[in-house]
């Protein structure tokens, strides 16, 4: 993993892979 993200806070990583997910799942529907 890289090291800029190992210093994201986790309410930062939550919302990346929310926004993610739900654009991957817009995507496949």
């Amino acid at each position: 993993m890289p090291r800029s993200l190992s210093i994201l806070p986790d309410q930062v990583i939550t919302m990346t892979i929310h926004v993610t997910f739900n654009y991957i799942s817009d995507w496949l529907h």
